[in-house]
């Protein structure tokens, strides 16, 4: 069986070292397009997802992000790449959400963008395995509209019944 193997690899030892410059060289470049394919179909797959999906180093700077990510922060394309965490956010607990998630390993946090007025996100972060984390976001602006909605609507019900009740207890 060693005899075999032998014969079926070539003796990279005797090999002429231009030739092995010019294989691995060629082998370089196919695992650089397979890389450069993968990180493409990979932003690609980021950029369909309705969330927004932001990468965050260890040291809490934002490594990539999709589409929607920029369009939540209103931000242009590629401007949140190399800020920090809290000059994207403006907000220190979008800076707590990931600290607690390369703490602890996840963590969930909910924010204002651009003030009381403006779109509230969810923010739900998990450490990567790069060290660092990635960050999901959610606008949640319509769920609050419609949950204070249901609310006032609850409280006003609640008050329209018992006016009617209580002249009839008296």
């Amino acid at each position: 069986v060693r005899v075999a193997a032998a014969e079926a690899e070539p003796d990279v030892r005797n090999a002429d070292p231009a030739f092995t410059l010019v294989r691995l060289r060629a082998r370089s470049d196919e695992l650089a397009d397979v890389i450069a394919a993968e990180r493409d179909e990979r932003s690609a797959l980021g950029d369909a997802i309705a969330s927004g999906v932001i990468a965050v180093n260890a040291d809490r700077h934002i490594r990539e992000a999709n589409a929607a990510a920029h369009d939540l922060l209103g931000r242009s394309p590629g401007a949140l790449v190399g800020r920090s965490v809290m000059e994207a956010f403006l907000d220190p607990e979008a800076e707590r959400v990931v600290q607690s998630a390369l703490d602890a390993g996840s963590a969930t946090g909910e924010i204002r963008l651009a003030g009381a007025d403006g779109p509230a996100v969810v923010l739900r972060a998990r450490r990567s395995g790069r060290g660092g984390c990635w960050l999901i976001l959610d606008d949640v602006t319509e769920l609050r509209r419609l949950q204070r909605i249901r609310t006032e609507f609850i409280d006003n019900l609640s008050h329209e019944l018992r006016t009617p009740l209580t002249t009839v207890s008296l």
